[in-house]
């Protein structure tokens, strides 16, 4: 019984790895200069503040603060709990790009230095950036890129699957609710 129920497990698992790759992963089309974009943005470091809220209401309401005309620095000192974050103006410093949250990676890097973003979503909540300085490697490997295309091509699939997964659960779950029963996730692990 147990064997049994581990195969099904197995096969179960199996087969929903066939399906995400055929019904997430395939359809996601990446070109050549999308892969050389992604060997940019692993050889770029940028120096952001940011405004956090959990709340999407808050973050929208200090959107519209910026857009306004209020200050980043002072929106910032009024927002954050964080006595670092509050007097230094959300300031992050220099983070690489490609470890900011799959989910705001594109967005930052379209970002220009000196303007703010829209609100953004991320896993953790919603953000508003700032771009304050960009350093790129200067010297990028032409032969190291085109060895490794296939491995920025799939980073890019797994970050655009990572998007796409989010949404489509947005999409299914609005309006209903989830129960996690305790012994079965358990049982899982």
């Amino acid at each position: 019984q147990s064997v049994r129920q581990q195969y099904r497990y197995i096969l179960h698992s199996e087969m929903l790895k066939q399906l995400y790759q055929t019904e997430v992963l395939d359809r996601i089309y990446v070109t050549k200069e999308d892969a050389r974009d992604e060997y940019k943005k692993q050889n770029l470091a940028i120096a952001s503040r940011h405004l956090f809220s959990k709340n999407k209401q808050e973050i929208e309401q200090l959107y519209k603060d910026l857009l306004s005309g209020k200050d980043f620095y002072s929106l910032a000192a009024e927002t954050f709990r964080d006595s670092v974050l509050a007097s230094n103006g959300g300031y992050l410093g220099f983070i690489k790009l490609t470890e900011f949250d799959p989910l705001l990676v594109d967005s930052l890097y379209n970002l220009k230095i000196g303007h703010f973003s829209r609100p953004l979503k991320s896993r953790y909540g919603y953000h508003i950036f700032r771009i304050e300085d960009v350093k790129q490697s200067l010297f990028l490997d032409n032969e190291y890129f085109e060895r490794n295309r296939d491995n920025f091509k799939q980073q890019i699939q797994n970050r655009r699957a990572t998007l796409e997964s989010a949404l489509y659960v947005k999409k299914i779950l609005k309006g209903k609710s989830v129960n996690i029963r305790t012994h079965i996730l358990k049982r899982l692990n």
